[in-house]
């Protein structure tokens, strides 16, 4: 299974209902290369929105209300920050 992971043959899922949460360790070693630009990937923002308002209590209903957005696409971030190790769920 792992040597078909690093292959790119399989793809990994991190199913997210919107009463979970997600943990979001101190990320040692993170560079930002955040330049402010408005035209950024809004992915990108609603990660660094998570990073900073996520707590180990906090639901993904309650991140998509602090940061405005819709609990769809908080999911998917989510989904996409445990999937890189950057969250816990």
């Amino acid at each position: 299974w792992k040597r078909l992971y690093r292959r790119g043959l399989v793809h990994v899922e991190v199913p997210m209902g919107e009463d979970d949460c997600i943990a979001v360790p101190p990320l040692e070693g993170f560079v930002s290369n955040k330049d402010g630009d408005e035209d950024s990937d809004p992915v990108e923002k609603l990660l660094y929105g998570m990073f900073f308002a996520a707590s180990a209590r906090t639901t993904i209903r309650e991140l998509a209300h602090v940061l405005g957005a819709p609990i769809s696409e908080v999911r998917e971030a989510a989904s996409v920050a445990c999937r890189l190790g950057f969250a816990r769920r």
